[in-house]
Parts: structure tokens; C-alpha cells; sequence
């Protein structure tokens, strides 16, 4: 029986996800029970295990990315004004606090969210215009780094254990 689970570093706080992935071998008791143990901490997605990957760099990679890109956000602002660091980033981090609410509370999507921000021909369309030029291809080397990285830490372990990668 095998169990994979990536839990988050935010689950400290009893938010985010934990992904898990039961092998054929694991039953639905078995997988309920230690599945209704990480509920305490966070949401439980059951995932595919060829999926692993990708969705651990969307959850439990996810917060460091995140603070990555908001230290650049606070970083350029500062750049362009005379606040604190301690003031823009606070500021920030209240935004980024009250859009993920929003977002939950009001089960809205990324899109949804931007379409009631930005109003025709304003600050934040222009942002956006900005933003969705550059960030697609960026965000491909994310993955593309991450997901190669994935793989070079699955071969390591894998001539560490003398076992195949991704085996089950």
C-alpha cells in the first residue's frame, strides 16, 4: 500500500492543500482515514499520481513563488516612491489576505475578480495588459524549471533507493 501526500507550508495556519495520491492497493478506509486526518490542516485534493508534479508547484511550492513575485511587486513600487518597505508590504500582504477572501467568500474566478477591477480603458486594465504580455511565458519557465528539477530529484532518489522513479 502506498500513500504519496504533499502537504503546504501554509497548512500551519489550517489553509491550503494537501495532495494526496492512494496506489490500487490502498482501500477506501484505509485512504478515508489518513485523508480525514489532513482535513484538520487544510483541504484534501486526491490527485492522479502522474499529476504530482505540476499540482505541488500549484500548491505546496505556491507560497514561495507567491512572496517571490509580491517581493517584486512591493520592490518595483518602492522603486517609484518614498514608502517603507514595512508600509508597502503590509499594504500588500492586506491586499493579498482580502482578494483571497474575496475570491473564496464570493466563489469567484481569476477573471471574474479582473473584470470588476478593471474598468474600460483604466489604471488596472492597463496593468493587466502589462501583466498577461510578459507573465504567460515567464510562467512557462517556471514550470519548466520546476518540472525538470521534479524529475532530476525522482532520479536521484531513485539511484538512492535502487528502485525505478515514480514506481508504485
Amino acid at each position: 500500500m502506498i500513500t504519496k501526500i504533499i502537504p503546504s507550508v501554509i497548512s500551519q495556519v489550517k489553509e491550503g492543500v494537501s495532495l494526496f495520491y492512494h496506489n490500487s492497493k490502498v482501500d477506501k478506509e484505509s485512504g478515508g482515514k489518513i485523508e480525514k486526518l489532513f482535513e484538520s490542516i487544510g483541504k484534501v485534493v486526491l490527485i492522479e499520481e502522474d499529476q504530482f508534479e505540476v499540482a505541488a508547484d500549484l500548491t505546496s511550492c505556491a507560497p514561495g513563488m507567491i512572496a517571490a513575485i509580491f517581493q517584486n511587486f512591493v520592490d518595483a513600487g518602492l522603486r517609484q516612491s518614498r514608502l517603507s518597505q514595512e508600509a508597502a508590504q503590509e499594504m500588500v500582504i492586506s491586499t493579498l489576505f482580502g482578494t483571497a477572501k474575496l475570491l473564496t467568500e464570493q466563489e469567484l474566478g481569476f477573471h471574474e475578480l479582473i473584470s470588476r477591477v478593471a474598468t474600460k480603458g483604466g489604471i488596472t486594465e492597463e496593468a493587466a495588459k502589462v501583466l498577461n504580455k510578459g507573465l504567460p511565458g515567464l510562467f512557462d519557465e517556471v514550470f519548466s524549471q520546476t518540472l525538470g528539477k521534479h524529475e532530476a530529484v525522482k532520479a536521484m532518489v531513485s539511484d538512492q533507493m535502487g528502485a525505478s522513479p515514480g514506481g508504485t
